[in-house]
């Protein structure tokens, strides 16, 4: 295992671009055509990454992996009702924990850009990597995100404006239900 300096994460592993094509690719020594290619989910990539960032020591062996399959057992009787206590005895936990459960359920990258920021530096705390650069950064993909959103929304709203119009009107409806 490689030695890393105290506090120096690299890059790659602090950050994962949303809505790209994830694989692992093995190339030949003799051409520059891939000779294996494994396609895989952004999850399965970021569980890999996180598994390599270990081996190379990159990030301590204590630390959590942040993927989806990174969960290791269900948590217990014991564990639930701990945190069950710990949010009906803080004011405004439980509206907390809805809205985050609401952001990892609404997260789809930078076409949902609150919900992207919010569940990006929420994991970045978790595996204990969330510092006032990355943070900065954070923010400035959000605002970047963001107008990026407000403009294709309305661009899409010009190009479409019956097809918007009728679908509000749906929604509408659903909502005086």
């Amino acid at each position: 295992m490689q030695d890393t300096i105290e506090n120096e994460v690299p890059e790659w592993v602090q950050d994962t671009p949303p809505e790209d094509t994830y694989f692992l690719c093995m190339y030949g020594a003799s051409d520059n055509e891939p000779a294996q290619n494994i396609d895989m989910t952004r999850e399965e990539y970021i569980d890999l990454k996180a598994a390599l960032a270990r081996m190379r020591g990159a990030v301590p062996l204590d630390k959590p992996a942040t993927g989806a399959s990174a969960k290791s057992s269900p948590p217990s009787d014991d564990d639930i009702a701990a945190i069950l206590k710990r949010v009906t005895a803080t004011p405004d936990a439980l509206s907390l924990v809805r809205a985050t459960l609401d952001a990892f359920d609404g997260d789809d990258g930078s076409i949902t850009p609150a919900e992207e920021f919010v569940t990006s530096i929420l994991s970045r705390y978790l595996v204990g990597h969330l510092t006032p650069e990355i943070a900065e950064r954070q923010v400035a993909d959000f605002r970047s995100d963001f107008e990026d959103m407000c403009r294709r929304t309305n661009h899409f709203a010009r190009l479409y404006p019956a097809e918007v119009a009728a679908y509000r009107k749906e929604e509408q409806g659903n909502a005086d239900r």
